[in-house]
């Protein structure tokens, strides 16, 4: 398929499915005693790593914690993370499509019980009224986000600027 998309589409980027990447997971990881635990740290660390240097740091822990350092699925997805982990590409305009969408809160109600908020910093310049939030939705999705929406209310901005109209 890589192959296929690479040659058809040159410029588009070919991401993996994190569902499906997720699933499989009881398959190559379901052997190993703590196996609820372990699979309940590994979606907490792929769905709510603020940097990409928290996801190697906590992954790395990870692998220590549960002796996975011999797993070689879990190294080749490592070394492919750059097309499967969403803090890799959230700054990606994806027009807000993931193969995730149907199991994105599912998967992050496992490791809480709940649903997992984040809180995201939104500078904002109140004289061009632009802004910039960390869940770069907007980016990736071309889509305000509630942060945004928010702060614009906090400051009674009442009319989009025109930046954030896309064509």
């Amino acid at each position: 398929m890589a192959g296929a998309i690479r040659k058809v589409l040159p410029d588009t980027v070919h991401r993996w499915c994190i569902w499906h990447i997720m699933k499989k997971s009881q398959f190559k990881l379901g052997g190993y005693a703590r196996y609820g635990e372990l699979n309940a740290m590994m979606k907490h660390i792929v769905w709510n790593s603020p940097l990409t240097e928290s996801f190697k740091v906590d992954l790395a822990g990870f692998i220590k914690q549960f002796n996975l350092g011999q797993n070689r699925w879990l190294a080749d997805l490592y070394a492919n993370r750059r097309k499967w982990v969403p803090i890799f590409f959230k700054s990606e305009f994806w027009a807000g499509m993931r193969s995730t969408q149907h199991s994105e809160m599912d998967e992050q109600k496992v490791f809480w019980g709940k649903p997992v908020y984040h809180t995201f910093m939104v500078k904002f310049d109140s004289l061009s009224r632009k802004d910039q939030c960390e869940c770069n939705k907007f980016e990736s999705a071309g889509i305000l986000c509630c942060h945004t929406l928010a702060v614009w209310s906090y400051y009674r901005v009442d009319t989009v600027p025109s930046c954030y109209v896309l064509s």
